[in-house]
């Protein structure tokens, strides 16, 4: 993760690239073990993870592109949360370590919608790609399932396209500690591989 003003400097650079109406950001959730030899390991929404740098399910990005507001909206960890899964860090926290001082439970999110909707404001979303996140913008946006991925905003694409694209110095760096780490798996595999060693050894 990179330093809070890094996402902050993002988010309004998309917010400025879209130029009106209000984006709206879902990262991904946690996905059930449909079958004892498949875990399915939590892996965040690029695109949320790219302005928030938060690695945790069951968040959602908010932001409004003419006044600059930013809201993180979630769940609070409860106590069943605790014993099942440990101590976990508040909605504040994570908002914290983003540059987003505005945190709000989920459901504050669905009025947020509402409203935007209502007085005609556009809200921008991203093509869905997993079920969960399509029955998500379906229940937000008030929408059938089946009208969510053509409802995408072509702005929202074009401007986080445009950011991604071009790599900071500090991101490059870490694209090289990344390929240095998968050079270096790679050659201890080769001096693993031997005659007579399965794959799964």
């Amino acid at each position: 993760m990179f330093d809070s003003v890094t996402y902050a400097a993002r988010r309004a650079e998309l917010m400025r690239l879209v130029g009106g109406g209000c984006v709206l950001l879902p990262g991904n959730d946690l996905v059930g073990m449909n079958y004892r030899a498949n875990t399915f390991p939590f892996r965040q929404d690029g695109s949320f993870l790219y302005f928030t740098g938060l690695d945790v399910p069951g968040l959602c990005l908010w932001l409004d592109c003419e006044s600059g507001a930013e809201f993180l909206c979630g769940a609070e960890p409860d106590l069943a949360h605790t014993i099942w899964s440990g101590k976990a860090p508040s909605l504040a926290d994570l908002g914290e370590r983003c540059g987003i001082s505005t945190c709000r439970p989920m459901a504050e999110l669905a009025d947020k919608v509402r409203s935007a909707q209502t007085t005609g404001r556009t809200v921008h979303h991203l093509p869905p790609y997993h079920g969960d996140g399509v029955l998500l913008l379906s229940e937000l946006l008030d929408l059938r399932p089946q009208d969510v991925g053509a409802g995408f905003s072509r702005a929202l694409v074009q401007g986080v396209v445009e950011l991604r694209s071009v790599k900071s110095g500090a991101e490059v760096a870490r694209i090289r500690e990344a390929i240095g780490i998968s050079a270096a798996m790679y050659s201890l595999l080769m001096d693993s591989c031997v005659p007579g060693v399965t794959e799964m050894d």
